[in-house]
C-alpha cells in the first residue's frame, strides 16, 4: 500500500489538513485485520509505503477511508507461487518453455 499527498488548496488549507491529519494518527491503531510487515517513510515528501498482509480485502479501504488529504494505491502482491503456478510454468506450454 502506498500514499502520497494530495493537492489541497492553499497554503492555509494544506497546513490545516497536516494538522487534522496528525491529530488523526496520534491515536492510530493498526487494525486487528491487517498485520504490518514494514513501514516505510518517504524521504523530502508526503507519503510512504506499507507491506502489510491481511485475508479481508476491504480492511485497507476501512483504515484509508478517513484520511481524504492523501491519495492511496493497494498493489496485491504474493510472495511465492501456489505449486498448481509452478507446476503450469515448468510445463511444456509454460512461459519457461517459450524461449
Amino acid at each position: 500500500m502506498t500514499w502520497h499527498e494530495r493537492p489541497i488548496g492553499s497554503a492555509g488549507d494544506h497546513e490545516g489538513a497536516r494538522a487534522r491529519i496528525l491529530d488523526l494518527f496520534r491515536h492510530w491503531e493498526a487494525p486487528a485485520e491487517l498485520r504490518i510487515e514494514s513501514f516505510l517513510v518517504r524521504l523530502g515528501e508526503a507519503g510512504s509505503l506499507m507491506i502489510v498482509e491481511t485475508e479481508d480485502l476491504l480492511a485497507p479501504h476501512r483504515m484509508t477511508a478517513t484520511v481524504s488529504a492523501f491519495r492511496f494505491a493497494v498493489d496485491p502482491v504474493w510472495t511465492s507461487s501456489p505449486p498448481s503456478a509452478q507446476n503450469w510454468r515448468r510445463s511444456p506450454g509454460g512461459p519457461c518453455c517459450l524461449r
